[in-house]
């Protein structure tokens, strides 16, 4: 088989394959001999009818099948040939005329990883925050566990802002009843809502208007009444901070213990925040530098991931009304989600070229770590990570930590501002790649909806 590859780009290749005459009728007489065999034609005995009368009864379903044989056997041979490792299924190019005992030409084309060579980023002197935890993070995340531990009590008296309301109504003389919730101050709500929940008592009738005409001129027909009765009033209570609290969340005896806990799991965090930042901020520094291009499959897939994340599998189900609905939300995430393979390609470069090893006693103290961390996960979970699997991907992230590392050592780190657990994380730099493909991307938006006529007018990310 004769075989000559193309680069049409730095991440596709183009394979034109000639697949020799003698193979190609291999494959024919085989299939030939397939159909015939299973041919009923009458005045023949299976697999005794002529060649020719065989061809011109099933000559398309002979035609489709050799190819299909001769494709998918030529196709991963010359793959395998080339030694090239695919990131996708190949896309068939072009293809010759299929005829017995004649060589067939055919081309496809393959995405491949890129060929990295980065340069121009070691020595820089980066400025980066630093994560601390204050008395502000204390308290949110008392009140946090406070608002865990609220209930959900009936009111005896008026309703007060942020209380919720069940109400029982019709509208009209001949309406259906219809029940509803509504909570007090809420937006969005109907005015004649507003008037009844204000001060609404459980048990208590109303008969109001739905809406109030406002002068002669008003040309809307005359309103109808709606007649209800509020059948609850309830309302959130949020325990105090205290000793109780600390008691319910059911591991500590008095507030100055949980406080002590929070307090170490805050710092913990913190400090593992300001590693995370220190460690993208070179990985960022190295992308800022070294643009290139990345596989499509590779972009639609991290696009996938991060859909089936947000909204569920069903998100990536073809056809269904969801998955056409974020059609074009599918596009705003492609800049991110290339500038995301990027990261990792780059991160993959170089676990394989400093050759970072990873032993298995390292991972062994890596699951005992987050054990330790995690003394509340349940038994499915605890197996989930001592298996195989979660083995496998322990590793991974040790190594992946190590790529960092390695880029964190050939760069200066200067502390910056301090940031808090309430504070945003710092967001991530694009390459001038990434930055002046979203502009197109935002042009070609705004173009799009200029010719439709429209007008246009957090917390410190623990493992960022």
């Amino acid at each position: 088989m004769n075989i000559t590859v193309e680069s049409t780009s730095d991440v596709r290749r183009r394979v034109h394959l000639v697949v020799p005459a003698g193979d190609v009728s291999r494959i024919y007489k085989a299939v030939l001999a397939k159909v015939g065999g299973r041919a009923k034609i009458k005045g023949f005995r299976p697999g005794k009818a002529p060649r020719k009368l065989l061809e011109r009864r099933f000559g398309p379903v002979i035609r489709e099948e050799v190819l299909e044989r001769v494709l998918s056997k030529s196709i991963p041979a010359a793959i395998d040939d080339q030694k090239l490792e695919p990131m996708g299924q190949p896309e068939l190019d072009e293809i010759g005329e299929l005829r017995d005992g004649e060589d067939l030409t055919l081309s496809f084309s393959v995405e491949v990883l890129p060929v990295l060579d980065l340069k121009g980023w070691q020595g820089a002197d980066l400025v980066v925050p630093t994560c601390e935890a204050d008395d502000e993070d204390m308290d949110a995340a008392l009140k946090e566990i406070a608002e865990t531990h609220a209930s959900v009590d009936d009111v005896e008296g008026e309703a007060a802002e942020g209380d919720q309301i069940a109400a029982n109504y019709t509208l009209g003389d001949e309406g259906e009843p219809t029940e509803r919730r509504f909570v007090v101050g809420g937006e969005g709500q109907e005015a004649w809502v507003e008037g009844v929940i204000a001060t609404a008592k459980a048990g208590a009738e109303f008969e109001v208007p739905e809406y109030t005409k406002t002068d002669e001129s008003d040309a809307r027909p005359e309103p109808q009444t709606i007649k209800g009765v509020i059948m609850s009033v309830k309302r959130r209570n949020v325990p105090a901070i205290d000793d109780a609290l600390a008691k319910a969340d059911g591991r500590f005896e008095t507030l100055d213990a949980l406080k002590a806990h929070l307090e170490a799991d805050q710092q913990t965090l913190a400090t593992r925040s300001t590693e995370n930042w220190k460690r993208n901020a070179a990985l960022d520094h190295v992308l800022e530098h070294n643009s290139f291009d990345v596989p499509k499959v590779l972009v639609e897939r991290e696009v996938d991931h991060r859909l089936a994340s947000t909204f569920g599998p069903q998100a990536l189900q073809k056809g269904g009304q969801l998955a056409s609905l974020l059609g074009e939300l599918r596009t705003s995430m492609r800049v991110e989600a290339k500038d995301q393979v990027r990261r990792a390609l780059i991160i993959r470069h170089v676990i394989d070229t400093t050759d970072i090893e990873v032993s298995e006693e390292q991972v062994d103290a890596q699951i005992d770590k987050m054990l330790s961390e995690m003394k509340d996960l349940p038994e499915k979970s605890i197996l989930q990570l001592k298996s195989e699997d979660g083995r496998r991907q322990s590793k991974e992230m040790l190594q992946q930590e190590g790529a960092l590392d390695a880029l964190l050592a050939e760069v200066t780190i200067t502390a910056g501002d301090v940031l808090h657990l309430r504070d945003p994380a710092p967001a991530p730099k694009q390459s001038a790649a990434d930055e002046a493909e979203d502009q197109d991307h935002d042009h070609d938006h705004d173009h799009a909806h200029s010719e439709e006529g429209h007008v246009h007018g957090p917390n410190c990310d623990h493992d960022h």
